[in-house]
């Protein structure tokens, strides 16, 4: 795994991933300035730069809520994503980024999966006699508009389809982060 402030080409060669970190300021002031120059970096390496890129995003670290919920973050997403539609292409789906990043364009809300009755408090399920293993788990549920959908899968085929990728490297790619939903064909 790579950190970089400003991202070479033999980086992204040589890694498994490399870590681009967006600042506060920079989600604040949605600049895409310094996301662009590495944007060209993974451009130019091709399809050697499928699924490398994880978007890390500073400056945030004693906020508790998810980065989908943060809307300068959302905001920031959104302008790079409208730069860059084929930007799915580079997103790894290490510890889920690719899918954290696709929250931050559609509505999200989580759902418990309750094993019985209504939901309680942490405190009050450990009353009950359930460790910290046996709570229960919650699950994001992401809804994305047909149109978000259609352009996320779109870049990614045709990104895919200029770099000569094998199809089956972006059909799985696409059913990954998609959840399995059929797009495109």
């Amino acid at each position: 795994m790579q950190f970089a402030y400003d991202v070479k080409v033999k980086d992204i060669e040589n890694n498994d991933t490399v870590v681009v970190n967006i600042s506060r300021h920079e989600t604040n002031c949605k600049d895409l300035a310094r996301f662009k120059k590495i944007l060209r970096k993974f451009n130019e390496t091709g399809a050697n730069a499928r699924g490398k890129m994880m978007l890390l995003f500073t400056g945030y670290e004693n906020d508790h809520k998810e980065i989908y919920e943060i809307q300068a973050i959302r905001g920031w997403v959104a302008k790079a994503f409208n730069y860059c539609p084929y930007l799915f292409y580079f997103l790894t789906d290490a510890m889920q980024n690719n899918s954290c990043i696709l929250a931050c364009l559609g509505d999200c809300t989580k759902a418990l999966h309750m094993p019985f009755g209504e939901p309680k408090t942490v405190p009050e399920y450990l009353s009950l006699g359930l460790s910290y293993e046996e709570l229960p788990k919650a699950t994001l549920m992401l809804s994305l508009t047909d149109e978000v959908s259609e352009r996320v899968a779109n870049g990614i085929m045709e990104y895919g389809a200029l770099m000569n990728d094998m199809t089956e490297n972006i059909s799985g790619m696409i059913s990954c982060l998609m959840g399995g939903q059929g797009y495109g064909s």
